[in-house]
């Protein structure tokens, strides 16, 4: 798996025709929601703009991450969904060892967090 992260071009494209990206089909509810890519297209920072998580050898687009925000005092916060269809697979964990290791790599960043509900077995597993 691997992580892709689109040019506000491709933002764009995705909001208007949401079934394909870079040559890969787009599974049900694997994106993020609208809103999310709006504000990334009205930002000028890389951090606002999500992850699409990609199964390469099935060339389908999975799940999608994202930074909440900037990181502040050197935190951030992630999100991340996986479409129905394609979970208990491992998408969320490796999903999320990408995001924590890009979150780290920039220099800016020293404690990744999330929140989830107590409820929630599989999330609570995954991070």
């Amino acid at each position: 798996m691997t992580i892709a992260i689109p040019s506000k071009d491709e933002a764009a494209k995705l909001l208007s025709d949401p079934s394909t990206f870079r040559g890969y089909s787009v599974c049900a509810e694997a994106l993020p929601p609208a809103s999310m890519l709006n504000r990334a297209l009205t930002s000028d920072e890389s951090w606002c703009m999500p992850r699409l998580f990609s199964d390469d050898s099935a060339r389908q687009i999975v799940g999608s991450g994202a930074f909440k925000s900037l990181p502040q005092e050197s935190r951030i916060e992630i999100g991340y969904g996986i479409s129905p269809a394609c979970r208990r697979r491992g998408y969320a964990t490796t999903g999320v060892q990408l995001l924590v290791h890009e979150a780290f790599s920039s220099g800016l960043v020293e404690e990744v967090y999330a929140e989830v509900s107590s409820s929630n077995e599989a999330s609570r597993g995954v991070l």
